[in-house]
């Protein structure tokens, strides 16, 4: 097999050692062997024939027993031989990975291509062999097709005179329960799950889909039609299965391959740059938060002028600043609180959700809540404790946020009304119009990054070009491309995209975070930092209970003794303790405690990274979240909300998310009010309000003018009025009721998102239930 044309693996193909395939009878189309549900399927050619030959028909009908042999008679498999699929699973199974197929296919052809038979599990048996239902004797199926052939349309065993079937599952009859414990065992221990061939509504071979996962594998899907699973997967593929199969075992072989070769060069280049000075604790990516301050400010003039004239007055104001990540809204904040401190008699806060603001007195206030569309109640709680105190001083609450949207608007129409009159509203632009302003910006930066890190003892690099301006200059107009450009290159490392610049401060972090592990006593990879650190952030944890709940239903520290875990809780509380003004970190069992365990900040860009390099699946997130509390489930999807914008493929794991645990929707519809960017949500949402049930109470937390989650809530709306409507014919006096108030509430939905004609056929059924109402009055 060439694998070196091909292009670079993708996420989930990389460092592949154990491979499960579960193949259903798309895979055998190209050799001549029809499926079932295909456009020239067997059943979509022969409606009536589905679920024809019944186990329990077959023992009672001779007429089913014929037309069931002639059809193995004259079945295309005899003449058969297997594809390019076939051969390219046998091809990987011989380059070194772990592969076990479970088919079900009976057509024996993964073993003609090449796959030794203890690597096939054959879920549905084989049609190979033929057994008696009698005395349960086995016999090849040539001997059975030489007396088919010569006119035995009902052959009987030789030995007994029992009837004769092959040795295949037919409707009726169970799958052995030692030969799926095998399929189990094999979805349960593989890196990757390929599902080819197969629709996925065959059970239980299908949930072995959702068996894998959950186990932490990436699940590929390769099928021609959408199948139940696709929401789950890590990448799905409509290719024909000749052209797919090859190269995604090319790409598994390539990824295994290269991870052999990144480890081991990485480990060389760690071993060999990691410098002897370095603070065992120090991380690159430190310098980069905005209360680090490590490169100098320019260029903000103007805004800052506008704020402070915004200061000047009595009374409360609010003013919301919005922006991308990296904008800069958090650092010009901390200048804004300067320059108030250096005028005099100002106090500053910047508080957290977790601790109320004693905004008592007459000397004026700046209050900056920053990720204000997660900090909503207590941004109300600030502002209407300044309104309702006429003796408080002037107060200024500065609200910073990645975008405004429906959350801003409901604030200012219910929350913030008190102060709706003192509201304003910008949005920060990018740091430098100018290439030229750029370019100085990123001089700049390097220097101070420079300096910066050899006070931390780390490795800077020197030479003419270390400051070699990046190709991509033009594109970096914000803060923290710039900065993380500048940090990057002070490092020694290439320039890159900024992608690449992204993954490596990342590893830089990674390798701080091991060194931390260390100290506490912890021999930690750098995939199982990884996973810790992503969870931590995912989910947080109010105390020390609820942190070791997180670290037990993870892969890579489940498996951690009591005392590991105990220290693996210590050494993620020490990275990232709560911010200032959170007040102590609760240990279980503290009730006065005001801060919770682990409090990480909202992620940056490169921690999204983290993030998405981790939840490659939902699996290791159904892992996750069996035993975590609301509050944890409504952080991690407004994690997941927050990364979706800079990593994509994220919007398709939460929705596989709720595709196989439905019941955190109110957790995701919670997220959504609390998110400046609440599409990837509202987009989960919607995919499982079209099939899944779901509670009629999750309509209480989407407001009825909402456009984002509107045709989430028309779905559920809908399908709630479907449930009660088959109901109504038995208990009228009951379900009409409940019935006319569903309609109301479609009624008012679909006149919202401007979908009239809808809303008019909503109301002529409404009216048709108040008349069936109005008719059992006494």
């Amino acid at each position: 097999m060439q694998t070196g044309a091909h292009t670079a693996p993708p996420r989930w193909a990389a460092g592949v050692r154990r491979v499960t395939v579960l193949t259903g009878a798309g895979i055998s189309t190209d050799s001549g062997i029809p499926d079932f549900r295909g456009p020239e399927g067997a059943w979509t050619r022969n409606p009536g024939s589905e679920g024809k030959y019944t186990y329990e028909l077959f023992l009672a009908d001779p007429a089913a027993r014929r037309g069931f042999w002639e059809s193995r008679r004259t079945h295309p498999a005899w003449s058969a031989e297997p594809n390019a699929g076939h051969v390219a699973l046998a091809e990987l199974s011989r380059s070194g990975i772990d592969l076990t197929v479970i088919t079900q296919n009976t057509d024996g052809l993964h073993q003609r291509a090449g796959l030794s038979q203890d690597r096939v599990i054959e879920l549905h048996g084989t049609m190979h062999t033929v057994v008696c239902v009698g005395c349960g004797d086995h016999s090849p199926m040539p001997d059975t097709l030489v007396r088919l052939e010569a006119g035995e349309g009902d052959p009987h065993c030789l030995l007994c005179g029992g009837y004769l079937k092959t040795a295949s599952v037919m409707s009726g009859q169970v799958i052995a329960p030692e030969l799926f414990a095998r399929a189990e065992e094999a979805a349960t221990g593989c890196d990757v799950l390929l599902a080819v061939g197969t629709t996925l509504r065959v059970e239980p071979a299908a949930s072995l889909c959702a068996i894998a996962v959950s186990s932490g594998a990436a699940l590929v899907v390769v099928n021609r039609d959408p199948t139940l699973y696709d929401g789950i997967a890590a990448e799905v593929v409509r290719d024909p299965i000749g052209e797919a199969l090859p190269r995604l075992a090319a790409q598994m072989i390539d990824g295994t391959r290269e991870g052999d070769r990144t480890e081991s060069t990485r480990a060389g280049q760690d071993r060999a740059a990691a410098p002897r000075t370095a603070s065992p604790t120090a991380t690159p990516g430190q310098l980069l938060r905005p209360d680090a301050r490590t490169a100098r400010f320019r260029s903000r003039s103007a805004e800052l002028e506008r704020l402070e004239a915004w200061c000047t007055g009595s009374g409360v104001r609010v003013h919301l600043m919005t922006g991308p990540v990296g904008r800069g809204k958090t650092r010009l904040a901390r200048e804004l609180a300067d320059r108030l401190v250096a005028v005099g008699g100002w106090s500053i806060e910047f508080p957290s959700g977790v601790t109320e603001s004693p905004l008592g007195g007459a000397h004026p206030r700046l209050v900056v809540v920053d990720d204000a569309e997660t900090e909503q109640e207590h941004l109300i709680r600030i502002v209407r404790t300044a309104a309702a105190d006429p003796g408080t001083g002037p107060v200024r609450v500065l609200a910073l946020a990645r975008g405004a949207g429906e959350w801003w608007d409901r604030l200012l129409a219910d929350g913030l009304k008190p102060v709706s009159d003192a509201t304003s509203r910008e949005q920060l632009g990018p740091l430098e119009a100018t290439p030229e302003g750029r370019e100085n910006a990123f001089r700049e930066a390097f220097e101070d990054y420079g300096s910066a890190l050899t006070a931390l003892g780390l490795q800077v690099a020197t030479g003419d070009g270390a400051m070699e301006v990046p190709p991509d200059i033009a594109g970096l107009g914000s803060p923290g491309d710039l900065q993380t450009a500048a940090l990057v290159a002070a490092l020694g490392d290439e320039p890159g995209s900024a992608e690449c610049r992204e993954d490596v401060l990342l590893r830089h972090d990674i390798d701080g975070w091991q060194r931390m592990a260390e100290e506490h006593g912890l021999q930690m990879s750098a995939g199982t930092v990884r996973e810790a650190v992503a969870a931590a952030v995912l989910c947080g944890a109010e105390d020390r209970a609820a942190a070791l709940a997180v670290l037990a239903h993870i892969p890579a520290t489940k498996s951690l003794d009591e005392a590991s875990q105990e220290r693996a809780a210590q050494w993620l509380r020490d990275l990232c303790p709560p911010a200032p003004g959170g007040g102590p970190a609760r240990d279980a069992g503290d009730a006065g405690g005001e801060g919770p365990y682990w409090r990480f900040p909202l992620p940056s860009v490169t921690t999204e990274r983290l993030v998405a390099s981790v939840v490659t699946t939902p699996g290791f997130l159904m892992g996750l979240h069996m035993e975590t509390m609301e509050a944890q489930d409504a952080r991690a999807f407004t994690v997941l909300a927050r990364s979706a914008v800079s990593q994509p493929e994220l919007v398709d794991t939460a929705a596989g998310l709720l595709t196989v645990l439905p019941g955190l929707s109110p957790a995701a519809v919670a997220a959504s009010q609390r998110s400046a960017h609440p599409e990837p949500l509202a987009d989960a949402l919607t995919t499982l309000a079209g099939y899944a049930p779901l509670p009629a109470e999750l309509l209480e937390g989407v407001p009825t003018d909402s456009q984002v989650l509107g045709e989430f809530a028309v779905l559920l709306t809908k399908s709630l009025i479907a449930a009660y409507e088959q109901r109504v014919a038995k208990r009228p006096e009951i379900v009409l009721p409940g019935l006319a108030r569903l309609l109301r509430e479609l009624i008012q939905r679909l006149t919202s998102l401007g979908r009239h004609e809808e809303a008019i056929e909503a109301s002529r059924r409404a009216a048709a239930v108040e008349e069936q109402l109005a008719g059992l009055a006494p």
